[in-house]
């Protein structure tokens, strides 16, 4: 406010709901708040955290991010299974083929995939999961669990200067969160039609 801008252009991305909230089941995940919980990003930054011996990671989107947290998991010898309520492994990178490589990485180790399945609950040791069509559960043993679930939006600043600016424009994950290029195109697309 300060600098009294014409324009302001927030980017300031998404953060995670880190409650296991799911696509087909929208609320969160009982257990979730257990101190072995993890996000993809806080997993790969907290070099300190002790994994155990056995991880679940769920997969939510099926982008790159879950794929990052086994393969992290996976190259510190930890059993990783591999939960996903999506119809394969990682599906948005079908076009690059990264998660063929990925997969054929990952099964070198200890790593199990469950695809079409949800996260019921998680506890001290295990979680329960099942599968999409059916009521039976399985129990899945889990020293650290990584949710990489649908994040949402960090617009605080935004709301804050709404109405003191002139112009201002949201974009990127702040808007919806999607992916990299999303926010970079219309970062871009924002800025050009300033010119």
């Amino acid at each position: 406010l300060a600098e009294k801008p014409d324009v302001v252009v927030i980017a300031t991305g998404a953060q995670s709901r880190g409650n296991g909230t799911q696509a087909m089941f929208p609320q969160p995940v009982p257990g979730s708040d257990l101190p072995h919980v993890t996000t993809a990003s806080d997993l790969l930054t907290d070099s300190t955290r002790q994994l155990g011996h056995t991880a679940l990671v769920l997969d939510d989107i099926g982008h790159y991010e879950a794929i990052a947290a086994a393969e992290y998991l996976a190259a510190r010898d930890v059993a990783v299974t591999f939960v996903t309520g999506l119809p394969s492994f990682a599906p948005k990178m079908n076009g690059t083929f990264r998660n063929e490589k990925a997969l054929q990485s990952l099964y070198r180790g200890n790593f199990r995939l469950l695809v079409g399945h949800s996260l019921i609950a998680i506890y001290p040791q295990h979680c329960v999961v099942r599968p999409l069509r059916t009521a039976r559960t399985e129990e899945i043993a889990a020293d650290t669990v990584v949710l990489v679930t649908q994040k949402t939006p960090v617009r605080n600043l935004y709301d804050e200067l709404r109405g003191q600016v002139p112009d201002i424009k949201l974009v990127g994950d702040a808007a919806s969160p999607r992916t990299l290029q999303d926010a970079i195109r219309e970062g871009h697309l924002a800025v050009r039609a300033l010119a």
